[in-house]
């Protein structure tokens, strides 16, 4: 547990307009079977109704802390809430995506059982449809890579030296999720890559129209 009103776990969850979906990710750090955590939820920005949202669920849990900040993108959102995290492990989160209850407890549990690694991701549950299984491979363009092949940020855990690497560079938002846990491992930190589905606790929901698949899918015709 943390010490005092220091939480143990810090969810990040950067927000850019989406109002409806956001109280679904929300909820899911709510209803988590671990409660020793904070969250700190970024608007990028949005400039519709995101910020009144966002009070709206700051004001029925105190363990929910908002920002704002100029519009910058995901990475730098994450960066932005980093800076006011105070807990020993760090976890991400997308606005249009959700835990299951039990992720964070697990996630703890890996760490406490594993006191050498520094930093974890693994796979997800898919929610939509069987084309949305593959996504573009960022290290092969034009090619396409299997959902669970791929480095998901939402399945991002890792202590406080890690996310410090994980954050300290401006570039990632041009290069993504994989160039994290590369930057990690250049780094000599410890990555795990979690494959029993006993850790597959995030829900990567790709069947709206505002999602980055959706629109790829939209744009190739498939």
């Amino acid at each position: 547990m943390g010490n005092g009103n220091t939480p143990l776990v810090s969810v990040l969850l950067p927000t850019y307009r989406r109002p409806q979906l956001l109280p679904r990710a929300i909820r899911s750090v709510l209803a988590q079977t671990f409660q020793d955590w904070e969250l700190l939820v970024v608007d990028d920005a949005s400039g519709d109704r995101t910020w009144q949202v966002m009070r709206a669920w700051a004001k029925k849990d105190s363990r929910i802390r908002i920002f704002r900040q100029a519009h910058g993108g995901g990475f730098r959102a994450y960066a932005t809430a980093f800076r006011r995290a105070r807990g020993r492990y760090i976890a991400l989160l997308n606005d249009d995506d959700a835990y299951l209850p039990r992720h964070v407890e697990r996630r703890v549990e890996y760490f406490h059982e594993h006191p050498g690694v520094d930093f974890v991701f693994g796979f997800v549950h898919l929610v939509g449809p069987r084309s949305a299984r593959y996504l573009p491979d960022a290290t092969k363009p034009g090619k396409l890579i299997h959902v669970n092949r791929c480095h998901h940020g939402i399945t991002f855990f890792m202590n406080r030296r890690a996310a410090k690497v994980a954050f300290g560079t401006a570039r990632h938002h041009r290069v993504g999720d994989l160039s994290i846990v590369q930057d990690c491992r250049r780094a000599g930190l410890t990555v795990r890559r979690l494959t029993r589905d006993y850790h597959r606790t995030v829900m990567y929901y790709r069947n709206h129209v505002s999602s980055v698949t959706h629109r790829w899918r939209r744009q190739l015709g498939v």
